[in-house]
């Protein structure tokens, strides 16, 4: 019985498994600076947390074999191991289920609402318990925990429900090409909070001087206080170029 509880580790066995541990972490990390970042699909970009996951949960079986062999205690350090990850992965179910609740007692979700939170733009598919399905402008379809949206600000709404349009005045500098100049606009009024993402902005030149044009925008918006944040994002954008 003694012999099972020596606690004996190979100094060797230990070194090996520190220089690999450390081989695989920058293996990963590569993986994800280099080619992680030019993978435009976003389940793959999505799921590559888990696959992540997988490979060190899987190395820290092997290293605890490799260092425990044939001891008592290799046993209760898989056991410990296991119970860990599973109450991890509990205390992320819970924390989804009580930010769903949460939610949906103080606010109303349904498919087909506009959202906006974060990274995260586009249509609700499906309401679910522990999540949400968002289906985005370029078709791509996501899964928004609960606890994603909990203690976030989020904007939403249907294209039918109080859209409020605002038209103002800009003038730009004539050096610049009017179609850069309308691209520009576009993507600052649409990337701006509040702004209603279904419906593009309307473009119209008024007129001009000898250095400058002069734009009407028309701007749409799910509420009015919004407006004042659209037009001062459009003239931070129109400076950069």
């Amino acid at each position: 019985m003694s012999n099972l509880l020596e606690f004996k580790i190979s100094e060797i066995s230990f070194l090996g498994v520190i220089i690999l541990a450390v081989i695989l972490a920058l293996f990963l990390k590569t993986v994800h600076v280099f080619i992680l970042k030019k993978i435009t699909a976003p389940r793959i970009r999505n799921y590559y947390p888990l696959f992540e996951v997988i490979i060190w949960f899987s190395f820290i079986l092997w290293a605890i074999n490799v260092l425990l062999k044939e001891s008592y205690y290799l046993m209760i350090a898989i056991l410990a191991l296991s119970a860990i990850i599973f109450a991890g992965l509990a205390w992320f179910v819970i924390m989804d289920l009580f930010a769903g609740i949460v939610l949906r007692i103080s606010d109303r979700f349904y498919p087909g609402q506009n959202l906006r939170i974060d990274q995260y733009n586009g249509r609700i598919k499906t309401v679910e318990m522990l999540s949400i399905t968002v289906q985005q402008e370029d078709g791509a379809i996501l899964k928004v925990p609960w606890r994603k949206i909990k203690g976030q600000i989020y904007i939403k709404g249907t294209a039918d429900e109080m859209i409020n349009r605002q038209r103002f005045l800009i003038e730009v500098n004539q050096k610049y090409p009017l179609e850069t100049v309308y691209q520009k606009i576009k993507e600052a009024v649409l990337l701006s909070v509040g702004a209603v993402i279904n419906k593009e902005p309307q473009i119209k030149l008024v007129g001009s001087t000898n250095q400058e044009w002069q734009l009407e925008i028309t701007a749409y918006a799910l509420n009015p206080q919004y407006f004042r944040t659209i037009e001062l994002n459009v003239k931070n954008i129109l400076n950069t170029i």
